[in-house]
C-alpha cells in the first residue's frame, strides 16, 4: 500500500468536493453565518421584543362582586399600576377575552374566614400561552401581593401588633455559580446537539458524493481500474470525508467562539465572562474520534447505496437517532458515570457538558475517548470490508422484501421481509403486549406469546404457502445431543447470570425494575407445573418457532453467523428490556448455534425451556435447595462460579461438537 497514492486520491477527492457548491455551503458558509445570525441577530431581536412586551399596555376587565372596602382598594391599586388599562363595563367580557381583546379578567369575591375575619378572593383569568396575557397576570399578581402586605399591616396595627411579628424566617439566596459557569451551562445544553448535527451533516455531504455519487455518475468503475489499489482508494476517499467533517466542526467552534466574544464586547454591563477557549479545545479533542466514527458510518451507507438518493435515505435515521441521544446533555439529573461513557453519542454529549461546566473527570474523559476509539476501529474496518465486496459496490437490482415465492405465495424467507415482519411484531409488543401484561401479568404473558409470537409466525408460513417443515426443521439428531444440551443449560445459565451481574455493576438496576421483575415471576395460587408451563415451556416453544425457526431461515442466505447473530439480536430486542439485552442476546446466539449444528428445532426449544426452568427455580426456591447458599455471595452468584461453569460448558460443548454435523460458516 502506497502512502503517496493515498495522498493523490485524497487530493483529487478534496478538489472535486470543493468544486461542489453543496460542500461550500454546508461546510463553510453555514458555520460562518449560522452562529452570528443566531447569537447576535436573534439575541438582538429577542431583546427588542422583550423590551417591547414590557412597555406595552395590557387591557383587563374587573368583575367586582365584593363591593367592599378591600375590593375598592384593590381596584384603586390596579388603576395606579403602570401600563394597566381597564375596559369599559360590558356583559360580553368573556367573548372579548377569547378574542384576545382583553388580556386578563380579574374577579373579586368577598370571603369570610373561620375566625370571622373577611378577606378578598381575587381570581385572575389569563392564558399562559399568550405572552401578553401572561405578562398581564404577572403585573396584576405583583400589585395584589403588595396590597396584601399593606392590608395585613393595617389589620395588625388595629390590634396593636407589630408587623415584624410575622417575619419568622428570612431567606437569602447565595448563588455561588460564577458568570463563567452560567455561560458553560448554556453552552453545555446546546453545544453537543449542534456539534453532532454538523458532524453527521458534513460527513454525509462528502461521503454521499464520493461513493454513491460516483456510482450515479458512472465514474466509479474508472477509478477502480486505476493504478491505485482498493485499500488506497478507500483510505483516500475516507480521509477526504473525515477532513470535510473536521473542517465543518472546526468552523462551527470558531464561529461560536467569535460570536460569543462579539456579544461580550458589545455588552453594556461589566462582566467577568471570558470565552472558554481551553474548554472548546477539549471539546474538539473529544469530537475528533466521534467525527471519524460518524464518517465511517455514512461512508458505509454510501458504499452500500445504489445512488445518492438512497444514501441520503440511510443517513436520515442516523441523524435523527444521534440528535435524540445528544439531547441527554439537556436532561436534568443525568450524571456522567463509567457506564454512560460506554454508550455512543451519549458519552460524548455528557462529557461536553462536564467540560463546559468545569466538572471534568480525567478518568471518565479517557474512558469516553477509549470507548469511542474502539467503535472507530470497528466502523472503519466494516466500511473498508464493504468497499472490497463487488456484490455490494455494484448492486443494481432492486432488493424488495415482497416478492413472489413458490406456488404463488410470497417469498417470506428473505432478510428484507424478515425485518418488516419483526418491526410489525415489535410494534404489537409495545402497544398491545405491554398493555396486556400490565393489566394481568399471567394472562397478558400467555396472550402475548400465543397471539403475538406463535400465531403470526404460523400465519406467515401459511402466507408463503410453505410447509411447516420448510421453516421448522426437524432433522434427526443423536440422542446424546439432547442429554448434552440439557446438561449445558446449567453452566449457560450461570454464565449469563454472572454477565447480568457485571451489567448491574456498570448500569445498576433501578428498584422499581426489580419490583416489576418480581411481580412477573409471582403467580399466587398456581401449581408449580402450571407456572413452569407459562414461564418456561410456552416461551420455549413460541419464541423458538419464531426466532430459531423463521428468522434464522430468513437470514440464512447472508451466512451462518449472520443468521445466528441477527436472530439473537432480534430475540433480545423483542424482550423490551435494555438491562437484559446483552445476556438474552448471548443466550440467543447459543440457541441459534445449536439449531444450526443439529438442524432440529426441538434442541433449542429444550435448551430455552430448561434455561427458564432454572431461572424460575433458583429465583423462587433457591434458598430451599441444599448447598445453594454456598454458590451465593451478597444475594448473588459468587464470582468464582464462573470458572467451573466455563470448564463444564467447554467439556459439554466438545462432546456436542463431536456428535453434531460439521459447522460450515
Amino acid at each position: 500500500m502506497s502512502i503517496r497514492k493515498i495522498i493523490i486520491v485524497f487530493r483529487k477527492e478534496m478538489l472535486d468536493l470543493f468544486r461542489d457548491k453543496r460542500t461550500i455551503i454546508t461546510s463553510i458558509v453555514v458555520p460562518i453565518v449560522l452562529y452570528p445570525v443566531l447569537m447576535i441577530g436573534f439575541s438582538a431581536v429577542l431583546s427588542r421584543q422583550t423590551t417591547k412586551l414590557h412597555e406595552q399596555e395590557v387591557l383587563i376587565y374587573i368583575v367586582d362582586n365584593a363591593q367592599d372596602e378591600y375590593s375598592e382598594t384593590a381596584v384603586e391599586i390596579l388603576e395606579e399600576t403602570p401600563r394597566i388599562q381597564f375596559y369599559q363595563p360590558t356583559d360580553h367580557y368573556t367573548e372579548l377575552f377569547e378574542q384576545k381583546v382583553l388580556q386578563a379578567i380579574v374577579t373579586l369575591e368577598s370571603e369570610e374566614a373561620a375566625d370571622g375575619y373577611s378577606f378578598l378572593k381575587a381570581r385572575i383569568t389569563y392564558s399562559r400561552v399568550d405572552e401578553r396575557s401572561e405578562h398581564a397576570f404577572n403585573r396584576i399578581n405583583e400589585a395584589l401581593q403588595k396590597l396584601e402586605t399593606e392590608l395585613i399591616g393595617r389589620r395588625l396595627q388595629e390590634i396593636n401588633i407589630s408587623q415584624d411579628l410575622l417575619q419568622v424566617i428570612e431567606i437569602e439566596s447565595d448563588d455561588v455559580a460564577t458568570e463563567q459557569q452560567t455561560l458553560g451551562m448554556i453552552l453545555a445544553r446546546i453545544l453537543p446537539y449542534f456539534l453532532i448535527l454538523v458532524s453527521i451533516s458534513g460527513a454525509s455531504v462528502a461521503a454521499v458524493d464520493l461513493v454513491a455519487g460516483e456510482k450515479e455518475r458512472g465514474t466509479l468503475e474508472t477509478i477502480l481500474v486505476s493504478a491505485a489499489q482498493r485499500n488506497e482508494l478507500v483510505l483516500g476517499k475516507f480521509l477526504a470525508v473525515i477532513s470535510i467533517a473536521l473542517l465543518t466542526v472546526l468552523l462551527n467552534l470558531m464561529s461560536i467562539f467569535f460570536s460569543f466574544r462579539h456579544l461580550i464586547s458589545q455588552a453594556a454591563v461589566e462582566t467577568t465572562i471570558d470565552i472558554p477557549f481551553g474548554s472548546l479545545f477539549l471539546v474538539l479533542v473529544l469530537m475528533v474520534p466521534m467525527i471519524i466514527f460518524f464518517s465511517a458510518i455514512v461512508f458505509s451507507f454510501s458504499t452500500y447505496a445504489r445512488n445518492m438518493k438512497e444514501s441520503y435515505s440511510y443517513t436520515q435515521p442516523l441523524l435523527i437517532i444521534a440528535m435524540i441521544l445528544s439531547f441527554v446533555s439537556a436532561v436534568p439529573a443525568i450524571e456522567t458515570t463509567f457506564g454512560m461513557t460506554l454508550i455512543p453519542v451519549i458519552n460524548v454529549s455528557l462529557m461536553i457538558k462536564d467540560i463546559m461546566l468545569g466538572d471534568l473527570n480525567l478518568f471518565l474523559f479517557l474512558s469516553t475517548l477509549v470507548s469511542t476509539c474502539i467503535l472507530v476501529v470497528l466502523a472503519i474496518s466494516f466500511s473498508i470490508s464493504l468497499f472490497h465486496k463487488e456484490a455490494i459496490l455494484f448492486r443494481t437490482t432492486e432488493d424488495t422484501p415482497v416478492k413472489k415465492g413458490g406456488k404463488g405465495g410470497l417469498n417470506i424467507l428473505t432478510p428484507g421481509f424478515a425485518v418488516l415482519f419483526f418491526v410489525v411484531i415489535l410494534l404489537l409488543f409495545f402497544y398491545l403486549g405491554t398493555k396486556w401484561q400490565s393489566q394481568n401479568a399471567e394472562t397478558g404473558l400467555i396472550m402475548t406469546l400465543v397471539l403475538l409470537v406463535l400465531v403470526p409466525t404460523l400465519l406467515l408460513i401459511k402466507l408463503g404457502k410453505l410447509r411447516l417443515t420448510d421453516v421448522l426443521s426437524l432433522k434427526p439428531t443423536k440422542a446424546i445431543n439432547y442429554i448434552t444440551i440439557l446438561l449445558a443449560a446449567l453452566p449457560v445459565f450461570f454464565l449469563t447470570s454472572l454477565l447480568s451481574q457485571i451489567i448491574n455493576l456498570i448500569y445498576p438496576y433501578p428498584a422499581d425494575y426489580l419490583e416489576r421483575l418480581q411481580q412477573v415471576l409471582s403467580f399466587e395460587g398456581r401449581s408449580f407445573l402450571y407456572i413452569l408451563f407459562v414461564m418456561a415451556v410456552l416461551p420455549g416453544i413460541t419464541e423458538e418457532v419464531m426466532f430459531r425457526g423463521y428468522f434464522i431461515k430468513a437470514f440464512r442466505e447472508k451466512g451462518v453467523w449472520f443468521c445466528i447473530i441477527a436472530s439473537a439480536i432480534l430475540f433480545a430486542v423483542l424482550h423490551l428490556d435494555m438491562f437484559r439485552l446483552i445476556p438474552v442476546a448471548v443466550i440467543g446466539i447459543w440457541l441459534g448455534y445449536i439449531m444450526i449444528r443439529t438442524g432440529n428445532i426441538l434442541i433449542p426449544i429444550i435448551a430455552h425451556t430448561t434455561n427458564n426452568v432454572l431461572a424460575y427455580s433458583f429465583f423462587t426456591y433457591g434458598e430451599h435447595i441444599p448447598g445453594f447458599q454456598y454458590l451465593l455471595q451478597d444475594d448473588q452468584f459468587a464470582w468464582w462460579t464462573a470458572l467451573p461453569a466455563l470448564v463444564i460448558f467447554y467439556f459439554l460443548w466438545k462432546i456436542f461438537d463431536r456428535q453434531s454435523k460439521p459447522f460450515n460458516p
